[in-house]
């Protein structure tokens, strides 16, 4: 089993792998659309609530299955990850692949305006 770069750089650059954080993201905004299409009486139908809120048993079991609502926070990145990131950046990739083109073709000028 021999080494793959590419794949240890998108598991690095992207601790999520396949996309789920997306996934779920496209979904919630499906289910806003869907609720923002109805009335207000067969959202709470729905979900399950009333105009008057949750009784304090039925709040409890929510707490308990969905857990505590609070805001998701962008995890910490490393400064080397951070500098990875840039120099995978498309716009790095394409200055860094014309420079190549630039040395290759003999164009050294152009190589060191990109490089500047």
């Amino acid at each position: 089993m021999g080494f793959n770069g590419l794949v240890f750089l998108r598991a690095f650059l992207n601790p999520l792998g396949n996309g789920q954080a997306g996934a779920s993201a496209k979904a919630a905004h499906s289910d806003l659309l869907e609720y923002g299409a109805l009335d207000v009486e067969a959202v709470l139908k729905q979900l399950g609530a009333s105009r008057d809120g949750l009784l304090r048993q039925e709040a409890g079991e929510r707490l308990e299955q969905y857990g505590e609502n609070v805001v998701a926070h962008e995890q910490h990145k490393s400064p080397v990850r951070r500098l990875l990131e840039l120099f995978f950046a498309p716009l790095s990739l394409l200055l860094f692949s014309l420079a190549i083109v630039a040395e290759l073709t003999g164009g050294c000028e152009g190589l060191c305006e990109i490089g500047a």
